[in-house]
């Protein structure tokens, strides 16, 4: 047998190749042959960011030139740390609005819902087994701190008066005895409307808040046009159907006040004698921006209905009226009420306004008589 040898294929390499055997032990400048590119994979994976160090590079950039550090210079400096400032009191005014209209929705939703069912029986003045008003059972049995309910026309004071055995709870709760900013108008704890030991100076608290809830409109009676269309206020406790004639709007501390040498205050429920009950009526007169034609007598009782004002720290704007005496009537003659061009305040007030303390209407008074004696 003959065996025939195979065939060989004869493998003839590129031009490309066959140049790369001839140079490459040696240096062709003209070929520019580069580093094979699998040599060069590495040192790009080595180099290429990642997509999480780009995020990362970005936030800190963006953290460079928002909060302050130690490459700003002076002007750079100055500038973040009042942006920095500003967005921290934009933050906090934010928060404080969204809690503030919160209470407001909820606030007002319970005042409508009480009105609705205090005004079902308004004109009801049928009493129960305890001689109390029969229109207060269902709100009491809601809350028994209930006393009565006030209304002044033109204004949005229509609410309920609660009393506890502080001033204070009903500064920060409502009716339903929960917390909240708009707190609920209350009567002082040493008051009481028990026609039996009924004290002389019934005194009411309530919020001067924004958007007329609570107290709000209340210094509306600082104008005497509008003192003039609204001159009477309604107070109806457990006990008794009250009217009552305002003759008196002022501006006062929350505390005693003695600039005028007589230990002042709005906050009296009860006086040691008629005397002295008609100074502390004198007193008030000289304060009231309104001069009214009321009069007062020493067996008069009186309401008095305070909510903050921002004329100077610590004040607070003050109504005062009297109850309607027996056999009186309602209606109020304002024709001749005016603005009092004498009008006193505390110290503080004048302090404010950069003033000097004038000498009270009273002993100018005195003055002048005693001058042209001489």
């Amino acid at each position: 047998m003959i065996f025939k040898k195979n065939k060989k294929t004869m493998y003839v390499p590129d031009e490309e190749v066959l140049a790369y055997s001839k140079v490459k032990n040696k240096e062709v400048p003209s070929l520019n042959i580069e580093t094979p590119v699998e040599e060069e994979i590495p040192n790009l994976l080595e180099t290429q960011e990642k997509p999480a160090d780009k995020k990362a590079n970005k936030i800190l950039e963006l953290f460079k030139k928002i909060f302050p550090n130690r490459n700003d210079n002076k002007k750079s400096l100055v500038i973040k740390i009042v942006a920095l400032v500003a967005a921290v009191a934009l933050v906090c005014s934010g928060t404080y609005l969204i809690f503030y209209f919160a209470d407001l929705g909820q606030q007002d939703a319970k005042i409508e819902n009480i009105r609705n069912n205090y005004e079902l029986n308004r004109d009801d003045y049928t009493k129960n087994e305890d001689n109390q008003f029969s229109k207060f059972d269902i709100l009491k049995s809601q809350n028994s701190d209930i006393v009565g309910w006030m209304t002044i026309t033109n204004t949005e004071i229509n609410n309920p008066i609660y009393q506890t055995i502080d001033n204070q709870f009903y500064v920060d709760h409502d009716m339903d005895k929960k917390p909240n900013s708009y707190g609920a108008l209350f009567l002082d704890y040493r008051c009481n409307i028990n026609p039996l030991s009924l004290t002389q100076n019934q005194i009411i608290y309530g919020h001067n808040m924004r958007y007329g809830a609570m107290f709000g409109t209340l210094n509306q009676f600082r104008e005497l046009d509008f003192y003039k269309a609204n001159p009477i206020i309604k107070f109806d406790s457990l006990y008794e159907q009250r009217t009552y004639k305002i003759f008196a709007a002022m501006i006062v501390n929350d505390a005693e006040d003695n600039t005028f040498g007589y230990t002042y205050t709005a906050y009296r429920s009860t006086f040691t004698s008629e005397t002295d009950f008609m100074q502390w009526i004198e007193h008030s007169r000289q304060r009231s921006l309104i001069d009214t034609t009321i009069d007062i007598n020493s067996n008069d009782e009186i309401i008095t209905l305070s909510t903050c004002c921002y004329d100077y720290k610590n004040a607070r704007f003050v109504v005062m009226a009297r109850l309607v005496r027996d056999g009186e009537s309602t209606e109020v003659n304002t024709n001749e009420a005016v603005k009092n061009a004498d009008v006193i305040y505390s110290k503080e007030y004048y302090d404010k306004k950069g003033m000097s303390v004038p000498t009270p209407p009273s002993e100018a008074q005195h003055t002048e008589s005693t001058t042209s004696s001489k």
